[in-house]
């Protein structure tokens, strides 16, 4: 639209060019750092593995794209000087439905796609688009930039809202791909540190840390620092597993050096490991650090107090932390009087952990357990009282 008044087109360009440049950050953000790994399972979905998505090559072209879209909008509608961010929100929303798919738990299959927010999306801007063409500009008004500025920015923060209500922004699917990328790219240490400051967990994120670990040598060390239902269900994963990309389960099992059949299930991780260990005709050390966090998740003291005893000469200070802490419960509870470890640093601890622990369970669990989160959450004593 031509304006008579010199300032107003000055600001008609003005918001025009912001707009572009708001929109080109906010979608390079969205593809490259937030779903960068959601569009390779996509793809990979539906080319049923037959292509992959490279992030440094799709977010510049995505993005120049729907760049190209909304400036054909803003070309072609003449929008009112006040509402020209409307011409961003179909490069928006398409960028919404990009990843729009939600998968069934453990397959490949979609299990459903927003229709309702897409449609009622779809229909409020038409409505949008007429209603604008009801009120157009005032080509005699003059106002300032700011004033024009203002609904702009409120327009296109609502479309990116709405990217967002229509894209998967599963936070648990998120941190499962990246932790997944990052062991297919070797990074360890990265995918230990996926999902860490929000605490989050799932079964098969569970899995991806504890095989991070490993590859690390420090299962027996952290992986009762991470949070954990309760159980060895989780150590492993699904198997198969299609919602996975770089093939990771897999690769956990070759890790072990076996893979259960197609009559197993979660619950049977500790009986699945024992064959492993047992059958095992090369020695795998990881195999048996496997099975003594089994035994921990499934709190069977006696059984790992009987194993770890073949796996280490002596049950000095080079135990890994989290056996220490369970040799030390397993004694205290055989015997509150066993004057074994009086006088170590972790006893000491764990008399500290008891006494407060038994400080507030007259008023219940969940006080009890808030009260020794700050201090002894990373410990297994904190999982053996109270995961449920």
């Amino acid at each position: 639209m031509r304006y008579a008044n010199p300032l107003t087109r000055t600001a008609a360009q003005a918001i025009t060019f912001v707009c572009a440049v708001v929109f080109v950050v906010f979608s390079i953000i969205y593809l490259h750092f937030f779903q960068p790994e959601f569009l390779g399972l996509e793809q990979d979905v539906l080319s049923q593995g037959q292509t992959t998505y490279y992030p440094a090559w799709g977010t510049p072209l995505i993005t120049l794209l729907l760049l190209g879209l909304g400036l054909l909008f803003r070309a072609f509608f003449p929008f009112p000087i006040r509402v020209q961010a409307l011409a961003w929100f179909p490069s928006a929303f398409l960028l919404g439905v990009l990843t729009c798919m939600r998968f069934q738990e453990g397959t490949n299959e979609v299990s459903h796609i927003p229709w309702a927010w897409i449609i009622v999306l779809a229909g409020l801007y038409v409505l949008s688009l007429i209603i604008s063409r009801m009120f157009p500009d005032t080509r005699s008004e003059k106002e300032t930039l700011s004033t024009y500025m203002f609904p702009n920015m409120l327009i296109l923060a609502f479309s990116f809202l709405c990217t967002c209500m229509i894209g998967n922004t599963s936070t648990s699917l998120h941190f499962e791909l990246k932790a997944q990328q990052m062991i297919a790219e070797k990074n360890y240490d990265g995918a230990l540190r996926v999902g860490e400051r929000n605490q989050s967990f799932t079964p098969r994120l569970t899995a991806l840390r504890a095989y991070a670990l490993s590859r690390r040598n420090i299962l027996g060390d952290s992986l009762f620092c991470y949070p954990l239902h309760a159980g060895s269900q989780d150590l492993l994963p699904v198997c198969p597993d299609t919602l996975t990309r770089g093939n990771v389960p897999s690769e956990i099992y070759e890790y072990l050096g076996a893979r259960p059949g197609s009559k197993f299930r979660e619950p049977h991780v500790t009986h699945f490991l024992e064959l492993v260990y047992e059958h095992d005709t090369i020695s795998r050390p990881q195999v048996a650090q496997y099975l003594l966090c089994s035994y921990l998740l499934d709190k069977s003291l006696d059984k790992f107090s009987d194993f770890i005893v073949q796996i280490y000469d002596s049950l000095t200070a080079s135990v890994p932390r989290h056996y220490q802490e369970a040799i030390v419960l397993d004694t205290y509870l055989r015997n509150p009087q066993d004057s074994t470890f009086y006088g170590q640093d972790i006893y000491d601890e764990f008399v500290h952990f008891y006494h407060q622990k038994s400080k507030y369970i007259s008023r219940g669990a969940t006080i009890a357990r808030n009260s020794c989160t700050e201090d002894f959450s990373h410990t297994y004593w904190f999982y053996y009282y109270f995961s449920n």
